[in-house]
């Protein structure tokens, strides 16, 4: 899941093509990718909630997708993240990513609003007392409708009729700015934060550079 007071490195161009990983690579489906240090929070949830109420809002439904392929998945994937930076599921090859969306540990739902795609959480480690919201967001233009929160609440008490002990998931600073606050809002705590080199395209970081000089 991927917001705030960093700023992207002014790399030169030979330093930019010195980390261009997988260039015209057959196992990224990414060509420009550079590695730099994001800020990213861990938070976590160790009890059921007692206050979230999930009503359903009017004309929206969830389904649960079972075992989309690769390029299925990569279609809403992109649609959903790449404002955000989204690059995990890119990194792999179309082995891996078969692999993973086909394993135990991934449960995947989708949000429909009047019949229309607006979103998705995906969950890891779902059959293991320690799952992780790995995914979670909606396509911008069915954001600021109430959509959003209700999905979270939903995922979360989702995940919380299973068997476990810990629910977690993590923000960067690339992820939208209120993403942060609306975790903590629902129940969600600050574990730890750290700094790690991750791989975000190059042109998604000029125009984050562009927006937030």
């Amino acid at each position: 899941m991927e917001v705030f007071s960093m700023h992207v490195p002014n790399l030169k161009t030979s330093e930019k093509n010195s980390i261009i990983i997988y260039k015209n690579s057959m196992k990224c489906h990414m060509k420009n990718l550079i590695k730099i240090p994001v800020k990213t929070t861990y938070l976590e949830m160790h009890t059921r909630p007692q206050h979230i109420v999930t009503a359903t809002p009017e004309n929206v439904n969830i389904e649960e997708w079972n075992y989309p392929t690769a390029s299925e998945y990569l279609e809403i994937y992109r649609k959903v993240g790449s404002p955000w930076g989204w690059t995990g599921r890119l990194l792999l090859s179309e082995t891996e990513l078969n692999a993973e969306l086909k394993s135990a540990h991934n449960k995947i739902f989708r949000i429909f609003h009047q019949n229309h795609f607006a979103g998705f959480i995906e969950f890891s480690q779902w059959d293991t007392s320690e799952p992780e919201i790995l995914y979670f967001g909606l396509l911008q233009a069915f954001t600021g409708k109430g959509i959003g929160g209700f999905f979270l609440k939903w995922g979360i008490m989702k995940a919380w009729n299973n068997p476990i002990t810990k629910l977690w998931l993590h923000t960067c600073e690339y992820d939208h700015p209120n993403a942060l606050n609306v975790y903590q809002k629902v129940g969600f705590e600050i574990k730890e934060v750290q700094t790690s080199y991750e791989y975000y395209d190059d042109a998604f970081l000029e125009e984050w550079k562009k927006q937030h000089s």
